[in-house]
């Protein structure tokens, strides 16, 4: 909504729960550059999008006149009871994060990757440095900011 993940209706989530389904993932929604991760903490359902299509509009175009992505990547990563997020930003930062299917599992700051702020911003991840980044979209503009745990 305006440029921002959204919980699941409550009948979807539960739906997804009863089916034992723990995380979703997804793509054709950017939201910065990095994968956008919503945690649903009433079932601890993970709802991944990882497309990551407009992270840099002002990359290098010389070789691909498509690319609006420059150097951003991530790797997400699956086992059994984890995901795990690792990249590189706009920047030129790393970022990072694992997030288990069981939210008790998770450790500070990785536990708060995925959740919303009050500002309507949502938590994406965890630079190097251990500041976590947060994105908030107003229509098509996204802004990301880091900020102390």
């Amino acid at each position: 909504k305006n440029g921002n993940p959204q919980l699941l209706g409550e009948s979807t989530e539960d739906f997804l729960h009863r089916s034992s389904i723990s995380r979703m993932f997804s793509g054709h929604q950017p939201h910065g550059d990095s994968p956008t991760i919503v945690r649903h903490v009433r079932t601890g359902l993970l709802a991944v999008t990882a497309d990551t299509s407009y992270s840099n509009m002002s990359a290098l175009k010389l070789f691909n006149q498509a690319n609006n992505r420059g150097e951003v990547v991530t790797t997400v990563r699956l086992d059994r009871s984890s995901i795990s997020l690792a990249g590189v930003l706009r920047d030129g930062k790393g970022h990072r994060c694992r997030l288990h299917s069981d939210p008790s599992q998770d450790q500070m700051p990785d536990a708060l990757v995925g959740c919303q702020l009050h500002d309507g911003s949502w938590v994406k991840g965890v630079a190097e440095d251990g500041r976590l980044i947060a994105a908030l979209g107003k229509r098509f503009q996204v802004s990301v900011q880091s900020m102390h745990p």
